[in-house]
């Protein structure tokens, strides 16, 4: 004898109700009964939704080596979804307890809250009493890729701070695909994104001075064989090479120019007299200085969406010092004079030393990263329908500070002249190498942002009904700095709203 218009067995227990038909339910659908938020049971089989078409899990009395049924749930979110998947089964149901497991979503295979495992009537009925949480780190629902329908509702989702510096937080990730991901009925809760790393300060350069410029030779009496300026050092911008000194009446020669041009001393004249001092030669011009380098640009309001996450807007870095030019080297010392009769040699004098090296430029310091943002739903690409939600996002994390411009190399000393040797003239010193220009500073990293949805430009969304509070968006970061006084670029704050497109 079947059950009276109006009620329907839906426990198995002939003992239940009136002759077993102990459910008190008007149909409203001969077939179907989606999951919905009205929490109806369209088709009176005892819950919302098809009964028999849903993986069952409970946190606390599930076991993940269960089949899903009512009667026998799995533990684990993760676990359902994949059994979900081997059996053709097109939904997920979550008890109402607290899950802390991040999930990756299933094409096709949606994930509903709300259901009662401790139903006295019917185990795992949908009851709009009941809370299920998810919770986790970084991101709780990532769903790569969509191409068949597929639902998360009737949850509350807790997307907690994730450790590294820069990182983004996110209730819901999608990265794209063909067909539609509902985000409905939900309340997210997220936290706030973290502030981005402070750039890299220039390292200082191992040698703190360049090489210096080589001594020039000492000069001889009676003698023409010695006498010879330092040699041009190895280096990138080199000093120039030392004059070598003259020979009896004759002048020391001039100093070669350095790289940048600085000019070579004089090469000293000749006394031309027996018993008196020859000239000695003159100090090469010091090199010039180089140039401190530019600094780096503020990083922007908003970063990018790419390869399915938000990238922080970064500073940038700064540019490297040019390096200092070399120096002009010694004059030669004039040569002393054998004289007209008198008791005097011929003798030569001593070479110039040859400038000195340029100091290499500073190296640059380094751009703050971008703070991380704090994101109700995040679609990167795909279509995303967003609607009855209560969303809270947190405040975007704060850009790092710039980094430190690094100090440029001193110049590399002039080479002493050699002396001089009886009456001639002694080589002048090489001029010094030009100090290498401090690096640039570096910029500080733009603010991170706050959204209930933030997307990029080629995603399909709707976006109603929603209750969207943002946090506030994070302060751009602190500029770098270099000893000559330059300054990078201060970071832009980021930007909050219920609706961001980012890119």
């Amino acid at each position: 004898m079947g059950c009276l218009p109006g009620t329907h067995d839906v426990d198995g227990n002939p003992l239940t109700g009136e002759c077993g038909c102990e459910y008190a339910c008007t149909p409203t659908s001969t077939g179907g009964d989606p999951i919905d938020g009205d929490y109806t049971d369209d088709n009176c089989d005892g819950g919302d939704g098809l009964v028999e078409r849903c993986v069952y899990v409970s946190a606390s009395e599930g076991d993940d080596g269960n089949s899903g049924t009512r009667m026998a749930p799995m533990r684990t979110i993760a676990a359902a979804i994949q059994a979900a998947r081997d059996n053709a089964v097109p939904a997920v149901c979550l008890s109402g307890e607290l899950y802390e497991e991040a999930v990756t979503v299933a094409s096709g295979i949606s994930v509903y809250g709300g259901f009662d495992h401790k139903d006295p009537d019917f185990k795992f009925r949908r009851s709009p009493a009941v809370t299920t949480t998810v919770r986790a780190m970084g991101t709780v629902f990532h769903a790569p890729a969509i191409e068949q329908e597929t639902h998360i509702e009737g949850l509350t989702i807790e997307a907690l701070s994730p450790s590294s510096r820069g990182a983004s937080t996110y209730g819901v990730r999608l990265g794209g695909g063909r067909a539609q991901l509902f985000v409905r009925y939900n309340h997210i809760d997220v936290e706030d994104g973290q502030d981005g790393a402070d750039g890299a300060h220039g390292a200082a350069h191992s040698a703190g001075t360049a090489p210096a410029g080589k001594a020039g030779e000492v000069g001889c009496d009676a003698c023409s064989s010695k006498g010879y300026g330092g040699a041009q050092p190895t280096c990138t911008e080199f000093g120039g090479a030392g004059g070598r000194g003259g020979y009896n009446n004759n002048a020391g020669a001039a100093g070669s120019p350095g790289s940048g041009g600085a000019v070579g001393g004089p090469g000293g004249a000749s006394a031309r007299s027996c018993g008196s001092d020859s000239a000695g030669g003159g100090t090469g011009t010091a090199g010039a200085p180089g140039q401190q380098g530019r600094p780096g640009a503020g990083g922007a309001s908003l970063g990018t969406i790419a390869s399915g996450i938000y990238q922080p807007a970064r500073g940038a870095s700064g540019q490297n010092g040019t390096t200092g030019r070399g120096g002009g080297g010694g004059g030669g010392g004039g040569g002393g004079s054998c004289g007209i009769g008198c008791l005097c040699y011929e003798d030569r004098g001593g070479g110039g030393g040859s400038g000195g090296c340029g100091g290499l430029g500073g190296r640059p310091g380094q751009g703050g990263g971008g703070g991380g943002g704090s994101f109700g739903v995040l679609a990167a690409g795909g279509h995303v329908v967003v609607s009855g939600n209560v969303i809270t996002t947190g405040a975007g994390g704060t850009g790092g500070r710039g980094g430190d411009g690094g100090v440029g190399q001193r110049g590399g000393s002039g080479g002493l002249g050699g002396s001089a040797r009886d009456d001639s003239g002694g080589g002048g010193t090489g001029g010094k190498g030009g100090n290498g220009g401090d690096g640039g500073p570096g910029a500080g990293g733009g603010g991170g942002p706050s959204a209930c949805l933030a997307q990029s430009a080629s995603v399909t969304f709707t976006f109603a009904d929603n209750n969207c509070t943002t946090g506030t968006p994070g302060f751009g970061g602190a500029s770098g700095t270099n000893p000559s006084g330059g300054v990078g670029g201060p970071g832009s704050n980021g930007m909050a709203g219920a609706n961001l497109q980012i890119n």
